[in-house]
């Protein structure tokens, strides 16, 4: 089963974490969608996994020239940015900045009905 959850979410000036996966590997990954809707600022994010919480490192994607890219930006007004995210450790987190406002939808598939599924963190 399909579990998706989208809300709006004041993104602050300096790095932050915006939302958390808690609890375990999501198996076959999480769909996000980031839109800026910010007329004048730009979304700069990464993702990033952890086995403690304490010590964080960027989940790799790779770029259509083949280069590991970890960082991305989103500048304003321009839409949005779509991604499959795959990561092998408990904990996965969103790590943004940009002193805007920005719309995020999780999606996921949940193993069964009666399976609780991964928690999902929204820090305030």
């Amino acid at each position: 089963m399909n579990v998706t959850q989208q809300f709006v979410k004041e993104i602050p000036s300096s790095e932050g974490t915006i939302f958390e996966f808690q609890g375990g590997v999501v198996t076959g990954g999480v769909g996000v969608i980031l839109e800026n809707l910010s007329d004048v600022n730009s979304l700069v994010y990464r993702f990033q996994q952890s086995y403690d919480r304490v010590t964080w490192v960027d989940v790799e994607f790779t770029s259509s020239e083949g280069d590991p890219v970890s960082q991305f930006s989103i500048p304003p007004s321009t839409g949005r940015h779509h991604f499959k995210v795959t990561y092998s450790r408990p904990y996965l987190r969103l790590f943004a900045s940009g002193n805007l406002t920005a719309n995020i939808q999780l999606t996921h598939t949940k193993a069964s009905a009666l399976a609780s599924g991964t928690p999902i963190l929204i820090t305030p």
